[in-house]
């Protein structure tokens, strides 16, 4: 995308100054940076404004010649684990007037909601939403104080509008930005070519595998031979889960097992890409895995009654255990098993994520259109 595709000079209006909030975890911030990079190559201001330095390291990684500028918001840190939580309304609270020197803020977190709701800042606000899972929509009804909202499918679209979260006109498909900065080439962890499981529990300790199930597993793989297995939580685990996976990683390993307690590789698909089978219970990285169709087994140690409920609808893309033992004979049996689930696989990413075309360049188009049309302007050239 060029200066011309995007030009709103030719509208006689001055270019909008964007800023890019990264006041949520890390990982948030693959959502919007294909994006902010679009906009940034047109020859827009755009401005990341970041909280911690894993933001600025990933900016420098997946963005370093887009030509963004980064702003360090009060109350930015350095050196802390990448999971850690930010205070979001603090930080908003603290760089209002920052934030006000902005036309457009587009952001992938919801917090930011309280500065529409409570009449803090008067420019456009535009929400990208970050993960494609069945759970997207569970609280999110403060997607409606937002005037543009991108989710990544029509599945998440379809629910926010039948719970009135959103109206048809303020919400687009644009696809999966973080997939036009990550490719899909694999990192080996490993030395041999044993298969590859990626666990991925969730966060949430009433909906994760790991309370109940973690440990025994490891031990599981450990006492075999027959896999590698990288243990990769989401970044948002926090409390006793946390310091378990934290002791884990510390403690002696065997070869076949790796323990990440959160890094770079656990948010920038680099596991995901890695894994011959995925293994997980309610995580949305089930849908960046099946990026490229693979077997999968879910874990439900609560034997939950999952089949007619549409927060689970991606257990339908393989089997389900209720114990170890029984997850390990459904890993031996996994590749063979595979083409049961193919094509409830593909159905099922599709729904999920618009794979035509480039997101980044979709969100910046719908960005600059709705921008136009907020102060009735002719859309710009290529929206």
């Amino acid at each position: 995308m060029n200066r011309e595709d995007l030009s709103i000079r030719s509208c006689g209006a001055k270019s909008p100054a964007i800023g890019v909030l990264a006041i949520g975890e890390p990982h948030q911030l693959l959502h919007v940076l294909g994006p902010a990079a679009e906009l940034s190559r047109a020859g827009l201001d755009v401005c990341i404004l970041v909280t911690t330095d894993w933001h600025e390291a990933i900016i420098a990684r997946f963005a370093p010649d887009a030509g963004l500028r980064i702003k360090r918001l009060i109350g930015w840190r350095r050196g802390g684990a990448i999971g850690d939580k930010i205070r979001r309304k603090w930080t908003l609270y603290a760089n209002l007037l920052t934030l006000r020197r902005f036309d457009i803020l587009l952001t992938p977190e919801m917090t930011s909601s309280i500065l529409r709701e409570r009449r803090l800042f008067g420019g456009m606000m535009v929400h990208v939403m970050h993960g494609a899972g069945d759970r997207e929509v569970e609280g999110n009804e403060r997607a409606r104080h937002f005037d543009l909202v991108l989710v990544a499918g029509e599945k998440t679209r379809a629910q926010l509008i039948a719970l009135d979260h959103v109206r048809p006109e303020t919400c687009v498909v644009a696809g999966y930005p973080k997939f036009d900065l990550i490719d899909g080439r694999r990192m080996h962890f490993f030395d041999d070519t044993l298969p590859v499981v990626l666990y991925n529990p969730h966060f949430r300790d009433d909906l994760s595998s790991w309370p109940a199930m973690g440990a025994a597993l490891v031990r599981a793989f450990a006492e075999g031979a027959e896999f590698n297995l990288i243990v990769a939580p989401h970044i948002r685990l926090s409390g006793a889960m946390r310091a378990e996976v934290a002791a884990l990683a510390a403690g002696p390993l065997p070869a076949n097992i790796r323990v990440d307690p959160g890094s770079l590789h656990s948010i920038t698909m680099d596991y995901t890409n890695a894994a011959d089978i995925y293994l997980g219970d309610v995580s949305s990285q089930v849908y960046e895995f099946l990026r490229r169709p693979r077997p999968c087994v879910f874990l439900d140690p609560n034997q939950t009654d999952w089949q007619d409920n549409a927060f689970y609808r991606h257990w339908a893309f393989g089997r389900v255990a209720t114990s170890v033992g029984q997850a390990m004979d459904l890993l031996r049996s996994a590749v063979t098993d595979h083409a049961d689930h193919r094509a409830a696989q593909v159905a099922g990413f599709d729904q999920s994520i618009c794979a035509a075309g480039a997101a980044s360049a979709r969100i910046a188009r719908a960005v600059l259109a709705a921008h136009a049309r907020r102060h009735g302007l002719p859309a710009p050239v290529g929206a």
